[in-house]
């Protein structure tokens, strides 16, 4: 599964092309440079939970992971005692896992 096809991805296009046209100098600023640095930074850093697949595929992974931990939610990294509400807002933060020929 790949990063959702909505502003995260235009983004790093974005970010792509910028760096080029910098980059493609033979000199650089100080400022330049650090402007490539957080530019590859951010371009390479993994996808969230939320970045990754729609609406319907995220709720699938996370009713999977929730399934897991029925009924009390002991034992989930998700639900602390203070994110117990909102822990799918925890879920969706965290970095997305691959799961080998996994599906949503």
């Amino acid at each position: 599964m790949k990063a959702t096809e909505g502003n995260q991805m235009k983004i790093i296009e974005a970010l792509k092309e910028i760096n080029r046209v910098v980059w493609d100098k033979k000199r650089h600023t100080k400022e330049e440079v650090e402007a490539h640095r957080l530019a590859t930074e951010a371009m390479t850093a993994p996808p969230r939970n939320c970045d990754v697949g729609t609406a319907e595929e995220q709720t699938k992974r996370l009713r999977n992971n929730c399934n897991k931990y029925k009924p009390s939610c002991i034992g989930c990294k998700y639900a602390t005692d203070l994110q117990k509400v909102n822990c799918w807002l925890a879920w969706a933060q965290m970095p997305y896992e691959a799961k080998e020929g996994a599906e949503g």
